[in-house]
């Protein structure tokens, strides 16, 4: 398989380190690269010989001297030859005897294969030019498609960034005719490591129901070579990779290979389980589900799914046992604190009672406290101590803090002080301090798995939503029209039916029909955006799942990836 990320720059670098791998276990990581996608060219004074008997099998091109008649009889012989091996087309199939797709693409084993044109090497063009520059010009030494990383990760998938490159090898190779017989290498072998390393069965309420989801594989690259590399599944199914199930139909009768059409039905049946899953019956843009342990057997088991859903129980629980801990201890010590103020406290008033002039005047003794800026005010001759003055100042100190209601406070945050006024009487006043609110307890397990499928509105089996949008997107839509046409099942169209009447439900506007926020929503709300395939693909396959079988027949036409069809070379001139 071909990583996310290549570099096709077609010069090898010298950072890029040269390992050398096993090219018969198809089960390597390192196989995962195609090693057999080298095209060898012939130089380029064979081109225009070669060109020129390009067109006509070898005996056409031939220039031993050969009578003209002679070569209007083999002319005569090949256009009397049926265009098609296929039976009549005006006739529909019965879905009983024959589906579409159950005859393989011709292989031309009557004609000689015309011969293949050469091209020139890039290198040997590259080589042959003329360059007027004293600076040297670097050679380019041709490696094919090399990783774009030397040390980190690479991540493989049959989705975004790389879906067209797999969808076109069985396309291909039905376009050619089946002349090209790389195609069929390219897509064996990938396929066979797809479905060891990408395909897995999520884990769902319905046991009796096999689905499959394709999902990612990342290989962290080792430091070195003498390090071995960590590869893991990425359990995320995405709208995208929904394609997969009808590339592995038409795989499987283009190539001859029965066991993966049983593939086809199962990823095809992943996709509408994800569509059924949700509230509006839309699939999400992606998720994340649990792969089962077993793909022939997985019983459900609800709490697994809990367990995915709060990961985070452990830590929760040990960090609130934690911050008790340090709450009990500062509590500790603020209570000790204000314990030993308190004895000051009592120890101050005790001496300052007793240091008391008895002989003062009475008017002075019972008079009110003297503010800070009256400090020097004279009464009867005797001038009123400022230092008393800032002492009472700075001992009259109100916090403004008050805790909140879910949050407890300390039992103890006040000290009380004790200090004179100018005729000596004591006062009382009181100094705060910043209050200690013990830690809120968390949620149980329980309640924050309820509390989580109530509000995010999680399906069942599903442990995250990366994207809960709807993009109009075709995929799934593709994959169910090519299992109807190719099993004839019902099965298909029934699904497919509920499939487009949900989406056109959801996402009909004034003007058209727009992208959705959240498909898990009752009402999700539109984005204001219609991407060009609705129209070119998911309503073309929605029109096609519906259309009589024998219109823009698979036996006689390929639809590229945006859904065009392309009529195939063994299709009859008059094909609908």
């Amino acid at each position: 398989m071909w990583p996310t990320y290549v570099d096709a720059s077609g010069c090898e670098h010298n950072q890029y380190r040269t390992t050398s791998y096993p090219s018969d276990d198809r089960s390597d990581v390192s196989q995962l690269l195609l090693d057999n996608s080298t095209v060898k060219f012939d130089t380029p004074e064979s081109l225009e010989k070669t060109a020129t008997n390009a067109s006509l099998p070898a005996r056409f091109a031939s220039s031993d001297g050969s009578s003209d008649k002679q070569e209007e009889e083999d002319k005569m012989e090949l256009s009397m030859r049926p265009t098609s091996v296929f039976s009549d087309v005006k006739t529909p199939a019965s879905r009983k005897n024959k589906r579409q797709l159950d005859k393989p693409v011709s292989d031309w084993d009557n004609e000689e294969l015309p011969t293949m044109p050469s091209i020139p090497s890039p290198i040997q063009v590259f080589k042959s030019r003329v360059i007027f520059t004293p600076t040297p010009v670097p050679e380019c030494i041709p490696h094919g498609l090399g990783s774009t990383n030397v040390y980190g990760s690479e991540e493989f998938t049959l989705g975004s960034m790389a879906d067209s490159t797999y969808e076109y090898f069985p396309k291909e190779y039905i376009l050619l005719g089946g002349l090209v017989d790389q195609y069929r290498e390219m897509f064996e072998w990938s396929m066979d490591v797809a479905k060891e390393n990408l395909l897995f069965r999520p884990m769902i309420p319905d046991e009796e129901r096999e689905v499959l989801i394709s999902g990612a594989y990342r290989v962290v690259l080792p430091m070195s070579d003498n390090e071995p590399g960590n590869t893991r599944l990425i359990n995320t199914g995405s709208h995208l990779t929904c394609f997969v199930g009808g590339m592995f139909a038409l795989g499987a009768k283009v190539f001859n290979r029965p066991e993966d059409l049983e593939i086809a039905k199962k990823l095809t049946d992943g996709c509408v389980w994800a569509y059924e899953m949700t509230t509006t019956g839309i699939m999400p843009e992606s998720f994340v589900a649990i792969p089962c342990e077993s793909r022939t057997s997985c019983p459900w088991n609800e709490s697994r799914w809990w367990d995915e859903l709060d990961p985070n129980q452990d830590w929760r629980e040990q960090s609130y046992i934690q911050q008790m801990e340090i709450y009990e201890d500062a509590l500790a010590d603020r209570r000790a604190l204000e314990a030993k103020e308190a004895a000051e406290v009592a120890e101050t008033a005790e001496t300052a009672a007793e240091s008391h002039d008895s002989n003062a005047p009475v008017a002075i003794q019972t008079a009110s406290p003297v503010p800070p800026d009256e400090a020097d005010t004279e009464a009867d001759g005797a001038r009123v101590s400022s230092q008393y003055m800032t002492k009472i100042r700075d001992k009259r100190q109100v916090s403004q803090s008050q805790p909140t209601a879910d949050q407890q406070e300390a039992s103890i945050s006040t000290t009380a002080t004790a200090s004179l006024t100018s005729t000596g009487t004591a006062t009382r006043t009181t100094k705060i301090r910043a209050p200690l609110y013990s830690p809120v307890k968390p949620p149980t397990h329980e309640e924050y798995v309820k509390k989580r499928i109530e509000e995010d509105r999680v399906p069942p089996g599903i442990s995250y939503l990366p994207s809960s949008k709807y993009h109009l997107r075709p995929e799934a839509l593709e994959s169910v029209f090519y299992l109807y046409r190719i099993t004839g099942s019902p099965y298909w169209r029934e699904k497919g039916w509920n499939m487009t009447t949900s989406i056109l439900r959801h996402t009909e506007t004034e003007f058209g029909h727009s992208t959705i926020d959240d498909v898990t929503k009752t009402h999700p709300k539109p984005k204001d955006s219609m991407e060009s395939f609705w129209l070119a693909e998911t309503l073309k396959y929605a029109w096609l799942l519906f259309e009589e079988e024998d219109r823009w027949s698979l036996d006689h036409w390929v639809f590229n990836t945006e859904a065009h069809p392309f009529r195939r070379p063994d299709a009859p001139k008059d094909a609908n």
